[in-house]
């Protein structure tokens, strides 16, 4: 009798556990390709920030970058290269020929963390322009450009 109220009460934890960790794993992400996402943001204004938090859900925040501001491919190639080398920040937008990309963090992380990390990412891809040539950034896309 004990054994089997005992397997039940593993059981019911066990069933608990596994809807739980469903329930949140059907978290609900933003979509960069929804259609009324890209209308809300389509000429979006950034009052002369390089990036901001723009949404949020339970688990995320969800920041913009504004690509205008790179004159080339390269700066947007280099640019991503960069932040992905920052594991609090997902880039889940990967078309690099709008004026903006998305990126998302989970909310442990502060905002201001996050719009420091994208400036400094930044900062050094124009840093790194101005020092490369045109053939060297020529060669180095051909080796790394893998964007729409």
């Amino acid at each position: 009798m004990k054994m089997k109220m005992f397997l039940r009460g593993v059981l019911l934890y066990c069933l608990l556990t596994v809807v739980a960790f469903g329930a949140m794993a059907q978290q609900k992400c933003i979509d960069p390709s929804d259609s009324a996402l890209v209308q809300k943001y389509a000429d979006f204004d950034f009052h002369g920030n390089f990036a901001l938090m723009v949404e949020k859900d339970n688990l995320n925040n969800y920041f913009l970058a504004d690509l205008s501001s790179f004159t080339g491919r390269f700066e947007r190639v280099w640019f991503l290269n960069l932040v992905f080398q920052h594991p609090e920040v997902v880039n889940i937008d990967p078309n690099i020929s709008r004026n903006h990309i998305w990126f998302q963090a989970h909310s442990r992380y502060s905002v201001q963390s996050i719009l420091d990390q994208l400036d400094v990412c930044k900062k050094e891809t124009m840093a790194s322009s101005e020092r490369w040539s045109p053939s060297e950034k020529s060669n180095w896309l051909k080796m790394n450009d893998k964007y729409k």
